[in-house]
C-alpha cells in the first residue's frame, strides 16, 4: 500500500551539491515531498535508481558519498518503519568495492535482492 517515488542517484547528488545535507534529508527522513504525491497516499517512499553511476557530491568545498550517507542514515531509522528502494546494475562485490563493507553489510540487512541473469531480456 505504499507508493514510491522514483529518483535518479544523480538529481539526488545535484541535491546535495546545492543544498547540502538538507537537500538530502527529504531521501532518509520522512520528510513529504516538495511536490505532490501522485498517488495521493499518505505513506510513500523512494526508489533510488542506478546506483553506481553517480560522481561524489560537492557542497562548498566539501566532498560526500552521498549514498552512503542516505543507506547508513536509513539504517539508523530502520527501526521507525522508513522504507527505501534501489536499483543497479553493479553486482554485490562492486557495491562493496565503492561503498565499503558497512554499506554492503547494512544493504544485506535492509534489501531483498532481486537478480537476473545476463541473458534476461531488458525489463525498461
Amino acid at each position: 500500500n505504499m507508493s514510491y517515488i522514483v529518483k535518479h542517484i544523480n538529481e539526488i547528488v545535484n541535491d546535495y551539491d546545492e543544498e547540502g545535507s538538507k537537500g538530502i534529508e527529504r531521501y532518509y527522513t520522512f520528510a513529504k515531498p516538495t511536490h505532490e504525491n501522485p498517488y495521493k497516499q499518505q505513506d510513500w517512499c523512494y526508489c533510488i535508481d542506478d546506483i553506481g553511476t553517480e560522481t561524489a557530491g560537492k557542497n562548498y568545498g566539501k566532498n560526500a558519498n552521498v549514498f552512503e550517507h542516505i543507506i547508513l542514515s536509513v539504517y539508523n531509522n530502520w527501526n521507525l518503519g522508513l522504507k527505501l528502494h534501489i536499483t543497479t546494475n553493479i553486482d554485490p562485490k562492486q557495491i562493496e568495492e565503492r561503498y565499503g563493507a558497512r554499506v554492503r553489510s547494512r544493504m544485506r540487512e535492509m534489501f531483498n535482492q532481486i537478480t537476473f541473469p545476463t541473458t534476461a531480456k531488458d525489463r525498461r
